[in-house]
């Protein structure tokens, strides 16, 4: 080595020593400080001895590393310990991305608990049998011929009192959860999709359903419900169009019948006789009659199916439960690592690329924590406990020891797989 190299070589031991003894990182600084004292003694009398020399190096490899995470990059930058400073413009802009992080982490995660209730509340409504019942209370209703208004509940004997009370009662109680759950998902699918914020039709561009504007008249809504739907490019997208059969039917049944009666009007029976369809649909007309005297949100001749809620809201939480949510806490606990770093005046805020680095590896980490400890039941895939998430953010915190525990245990599974039986 020539001067020029020893000379920079005893600045950097310097800087070194005087990090460690203020900070206390050296166990025994005695050998590293006389190392030093020799090696400049030795240029100041004309040329240090090589074995100085080399001991010196070899003491300085062993004090950078006990000074960690502070290099010498930081030090010959001017950065010193226990001596206050201003902030950085990346540790300004590294707070201000935390704090966007966090609040979006909190939406999201209000958004899996409740994606996680309404898909219990579809569950239950998909197998709640509200066909059935109403066929049960007009069956009630038409054998006490009852099924035209005004439905007087006095007038059923007590039997048929009984079941009309149990049958009203679980129709309210689906029907109200049945609203409820309606309003909800609604709310649910304009969060997801953000675009509901800037423009209502650009999001039911991209979300595979049409717009339908529900401030117009209830005939232009019909109008642009069947437009919609009728359209190719909407077909099989969407919400279930409901259809009143009766308007399908009313032009059939009020076509004359050949020897009914006048030309002008056939009678209803001989209707039905020659038209089977007709009756069917005039049992259904006082169906959803009954419904509407009820104040009840049903009709026989559109059937409920929460088939494909149940599939939307299962797609949302597993995207939100094994993939984004993980991520975001572990991001968040990597920045938590580094807002400590921040006000920690023993060691230098370290520099953006090295923060983005270390956060979007959290992210990464928070995902494969959340991978390994998930359940493996029914369920696996579809709900992630809160406490995974804690685990993701633990993670997230601490990246190093976690991949430390997996290089650790990939290093054991390899010896295993190669070693030879005795």
């Amino acid at each position: 080595m020539d001067n020029a190299e020893i000379d920079e070589l005893v600045r950097d031991a310097e800087l070194v020593a005087v990090a460690g003894v203020r900070l206390g990182r050296f166990v025994d600084p005695i050998p590293f400080l006389d190392s030093v004292r020799r090696v400049r003694d030795g240029q100041a009398a004309g040329g240090a001895p090589a074995e100085a020399i080399a001991d010196l190096q070899k003491q300085l490899n062993g004090a950078v590393t006990s000074i960690a995470p502070i290099t010498l990059y930081h030090l010959k930058r001017g950065w010193r310990p226990f001596r206050s400073g201003g902030g950085s413009l990346a540790a300004w802009v590294f707070v201000f991305g935390c704090v966007l992080l966090l609040i979006s982490t909190s939406w999201l995660t209000l958004v899996y608990d409740r994606s996680v209730v309404q898909l219990g509340i579809a569950q239950e409504l998909h197998g709640a049998r509200a066909q059935e019942l109403m066929f049960n209370l007009y069956g009630i209703m038409k054998s006490n011929k009852k099924t035209q208004p005004p439905f007087r509940l006095t007038e059923l004997d007590g039997i048929a009192h009984d079941a009309y009370i149990k049958l009203i009662i679980e129709l309210y109680q689906i029907n109200k959860k049945q609203l409820s759950f309606s309003s909800t998902l609604g709310t649910l699918h304009k969060i997801w999709n953000p675009l509901y914020l800037i423009s209502p039709k650009l999001a039911s561009y991209f979300s595979n359903e049409p717009y339908i504007d529900y401030s117009k008249s209830g005939s232009e809504i019909v109008s642009n419900v069947k437009n919609a739907y009728s359209s190719s490019s909407w077909s099989g997208y969407g919400p279930e169009v409901r259809v009143d059969p009766k308007f399908l039917m009313k032009d059939v049944c009020d076509e004359d019948v050949p020897g009914a009666g006048t030309p002008e009007k056939a009678p209803l029976a001989e209707v039905e006789a020659q038209k089977p369809q007709c009756g069917l649909d005039r049992e259904l007309s006082e169906i959803a009659d009954l419904m509407q005297v009820l104040r009840l949100g049903f009709d026989p001749r559109v059937p409920s199916n929460r088939l494909e809620d149940m599939f939307s809201l299962q797609s949302q939480i597993v995207v939100l439960g094994n993939w984004l949510l993980p991520a975001l806490y572990g991001m968040i606990g990597a920045m938590i690592f580094y807002l400590r770093r921040f006000l920690d005046p023993s060691d230098p805020n370290p520099s953006g690329p090295v923060m983005v680095y270390r956060v979007i590896l959290g992210g990464f980490a928070g995902i494969v924590a959340v991978w390994l400890v998930s359940s493996t039941g029914s369920d696996a895939g579809t709900k992630v406990s809160l406490s995974v998430f804690g685990l993701a953010f633990i993670v997230g915190f601490s990246t190093d020891l976690f991949f430390q525990i997996l290089d650790t245990t990939v290093s054991r599974i390899q010896a295993a797989v190669t070693s030879k039986p005795a």
